[in-house]
């Protein structure tokens, strides 16, 4: 796996943060998880998938 720079990371690991936080906030998941998608110049998180209500 490449590396990203760090402001990068940073950057990814708080989208998460925020994306699992709303399902938490505003769905009843059991499960939920954030995709990652490398391109050969970009990074993309994709919408949060849940498993659950709401």
């Amino acid at each position: 796996m490449r590396s990203l720079p760090a402001s990068a990371e940073v950057v990814l690991l708080r989208v998460c943060q925020e994306a699992l936080a709303n399902v938490r906030k505003h769905a009843r998941a059991g499960q939920a998880w954030v995709r990652l998608a490398y391109g050969s110049e970009s990074v993309r998180a994709a919408q949060p998938t849940r498993r659950g209500t709401g």
